[in-house]
């Protein structure tokens, strides 16, 4: 109930288009880019780490 959060993931332009879980952790897509999140506890919560920066989604 406490581990809400919020940010921004601005390494690599556009808006989030879609996330899957992995298992506990989440890939995030962004149109040209993918992100890795795992779960860090507080105070950062979650870290994203740039999978690819030419490679994504455009939709769901």
């Amino acid at each position: 109930a406490t581990q809400s959060a919020n940010g921004r993931i601005i390494d690599t332009p556009g808006d989030i288009r879609a996330g899957r879980a992995l298992g506990p952790d989440i890939v995030v897509y962004k149109e040209t880019s993918m992100y890795y999140g795992t779960y860090q506890g507080p105070p950062i919560i979650w870290a994203f780490n740039v999978i690819s920066n030419q490679i994504g989604t455009p939709c769901q």
